[in-house]
């Protein structure tokens, strides 16, 4: 499953078999899980945030931000190879950075979900 979630949490784009709201919630979860990044990057005085990983029993997780527009969240069962999931989402956040538009007019854009965007 893949969902791009704005800066602000908000659902942008969805990937997979996912309903609405199992959608809404991945991209909620996703983006308190980059909020909760972001301020232990700003606490430890690091220099930014590359990708986050979340492993559970029988899944991984992995958050990656693209270039200050949006969050790209992943999720795949853990037969997956983590340290590649993780790169090729990261490789896949670099690349559709230039088919997002602005912060300012991301948050501006419907949901998926709203029935507006075909």
């Amino acid at each position: 499953h893949v969902v791009v979630a704005s800066f602000d949490g908000r659902l942008v784009s969805l990937g997979g078999a996912l309903d609405e709201e199992t959608a809404e919630r991945f991209a909620g979860t996703a983006y308190g899980i980059a909020v909760t990044a972001r301020w232990a990057d700003h606490e430890l005085k690091r220099r930014g945030i590359d990708t986050i990983v979340v492993r559970f029993d029988d899944a991984v997780w992995v958050v990656s931000p693209v270039h200050g527009a949006a969050w790209l969240a992943v999720c795949a069962d853990k037969k997956q190879d983590t340290g590649q999931l993780s790169y090729r989402a990261a490789r896949f956040a670099d690349r559709i950075h230039p088919l997002l538009p602005e912060q300012s007019e991301l948050l501006e854009l419907p949901s998926p979900l709203s029935g507006a965007v075909k």
